[in-house]
Parts: structure tokens; C-alpha cells; sequence
């Protein structure tokens, strides 16, 4: 069986952070991403999900093209929450539906 790599994902209050691991334990990439306040119609101040997203998607793209990635991990500290949605249109936490 092939050893592959690990990313961890770290979504916080000011940064977005998204590193590439060795499984030896070596970092392979580091990508940082300082994220963005948007003010919603209800006043409510939250991350820029969808800046977060497009960065991501790129980052992904970048670190799958240098190592084989066999596992995906989340920290995001009570700061943001992931969450999945269906082609059925349902919105819950990854791995729920």
C-alpha cells in the first residue's frame, strides 16, 4: 500500500491556513489566507466563505499536484463551521447524509 500524503485545513478568525504533509511528517506546502469579514442583510459579521472556498479550491488543486493526498483534515477552533451540501440540496455537517 502506497503512503500518501495528509492536508490539514485550518479555517480561524483572521487566517486561513491549508498545509501539505509528508506521511514521514514532513511539510510539503504551506498556503496562508488572511480571510475577509462580510457583513450579512442582518447585520450579522461573518467569514468570506466564498473567497475561503475559491482559495481553497485552488489550494487543493496546487497540493494534489504534489503529492497524493489520502486524508483531509479540519481545525477551525469554534471560528467557522464545514458544512456539506447534497446534490438532493441538503446542508449538514460532512458524512451526515
Amino acid at each position: 500500500m502506497t503512503e500518501r500524503a495528509a492536508l490539514v485545513l485550518d479555517v480561524g478568525k483572521t487566517l486561513s491556513k491549508l498545509t501539505l504533509w509528508s506521511p514521514r511528517g514532513q511539510l510539503l506546502e504551506r498556503r496562508v489566507r488572511p480571510n475577509e469579514r462580510v457583513e450579512t442583510d442582518t447585520g450579522y459579521r461573518g467569514l468570506d466563505a466564498l473567497g475561503i472556498e475559491g482559495w481553497l479550491a485552488g489550494a487543493l488543486g496546487d497540493c494534489a499536484r504534489i503529492a497524493e493526498v489520502g486524508a483531509i483534515i479540519s481545525v477551525a477552533h469554534g471560528a467557522a463551521a464545514a458544512l456539506h451540501k447534497t446534490a438532493a440540496g441538503k446542508v449538514g455537517p460532512p458524512g451526515r447524509f
